[in-house]
């Protein structure tokens, strides 16, 4: 399946992307031979071992995107979105530790926060605006292959809810950099990130 653009994400919301990723996947994981019942199989709520990872991967982007947002904030980009924006990813950041307990990373992506800090820490709320939409791009992205990737429903459901909200706010920060246009207000072509967990955390 192609990655949806944001556009997609924000016209099949939440319960069309997350169905969409989720049972195409369970669609694929076999065939069942003619005449025989195929075995129920009910995926398991609480996340796998495998979802420990990839959720705290999760935990550490919404951490390392509530910084760069403070870093725009204390450089004087004072705008109401720019602190919407640091209390959202703060707030995800919770919902995913709630979610993973004693093993939720609790810390950013130094590796992620390094290479985008230069471009968020500067009083010029447009530019800031400009960079937070190509970040909250990229974070729909990363969470459309981790949803692929997930097998708990309890992650699954999260981490869904939390890419139609940032598709959504992606939209909101090219308006505010100064876009007008419908192409570049719901058109994407952003990449994953590699989003690393960090170790120790």
């Amino acid at each position: 399946m192609e990655n949806p653009s944001r556009r997609r994400v924000l016209v099949a919301g939440l319960a069309g992307t997350a169905l969409s990723l989720i049972g195409g996947r369970a669609a694929s994981a076999g065939t069942t031979p003619p005449n025989e019942e195929p075995e129920p199989t009910e995926p398991p709520a609480r996340p796998t071992a495998n979802d420990v990872e990839l959720l705290g991967s999760a935990q550490s982007f919404e951490l390392t995107a509530r910084d760069l947002y403070l870093a725009a904030l204390e450089a004087g980009a004072d705008d109401q979105m720019i602190g919407f924006m640091h209390e959202q990813h703060q707030a995800y950041a919770d919902i995913l530790a709630a979610i993973l307990g004693t093993k939720a990373p609790g810390t950013r992506d130094d590796g992620l926060y390094d290479e985008l800090e230069r471009s968020f820490a500067v009083a010029d709320v447009g530019a800031v605006a400009e960079a937070g939409s190509d970040l909250e791009s990229s974070a729909v992205a990363t969470y459309i292959e981790m949803l692929r990737q997930l097998e708990g429903i309890d992650g699954a459901k999260t981490v869904a809810s939390i890419l139609v909200v940032e598709a959504r706010s992606s939209t909101v920060l090219t308006h505010l950099a100064g876009a007008t246009d419908l192409d570049a207000l719901f058109a994407d072509d952003a990449e994953p990130l590699a989003v690393s967990r960090p170790t120790g955390g």
